[in-house]
């Protein structure tokens, strides 16, 4: 059965609004390593299909906050909420180099199946500064993804790679 396209919308919405909600209470949402290059260490990602919010804890750390869920398909409700830490090794003109961790915690119902975990994996990536304060980056590594409910348990090791444009805001110079 076809679910509501409104009732999905809304709830599309409302997940987004808990995770920006969320991301901003626990202080997650941009990185440092750049602070000095765009005068900011707070951001929002974009990325397929999903947002980040990041905050820079130092000029080498980050936090970033994530969230990703299922548009592509009304009858799927699929999503992960989760979390990375960056490691910026410096940078090299417009080019800053990491490497971060990530774990996550994911679900996904399609009237059928019924299905949480977990997911985690290591990525080595860069960004690139398209502008003062627009960045596209690129990172790629092995994840690990275990998913279990009544009628289903899977777990698997692949490689992923991440793709997403960083918009910077606020000013941190004084």
């Amino acid at each position: 059965m076809a679910r509501n396209s409104r009732g999905w919308l809304t709830r599309v919405w409302l997940k987004l609004f808990i995770l920006v909600v969320a991301a901003v209470v626990s202080g997650s949402y941009a990185q440092g390593a750049m602070s000095d290059s765009c005068g900011s260490r707070y951001g929002l990602g974009v990325n397929y299909p999903g947002l980040a919010l990041r905050y820079g804890v130092s000029d080498e750390f980050a936090l970033e906050a994530r969230g990703q869920m299922s548009l592509d398909n009304p009858d799927i409700d699929a999503s992960a909420y989760g979390g990375r830490l960056y490691y910026f090794f410096g940078d090299y003109g417009r080019i800053f180099p990491y490497i971060t961790a990530e774990g996550d915690a994911g679900r996904y119902d399609d009237g059928k199946i019924q299905a949480s975990g977990y997911g985690v994996g290591v990525f080595i990536g860069f960004e690139y500064f398209l502008h003062e304060r627009i960045s596209v980056q690129a990172d790629f590594g092995p994840a690990y993804v275990s998913m279990s409910g009544k009628a289903v348990s899977v777990s698997d090791a692949h490689f992923v790679t991440n793709l997403g444009i960083t918009f910077y805001v606020g000013d941190l110079r004084q």
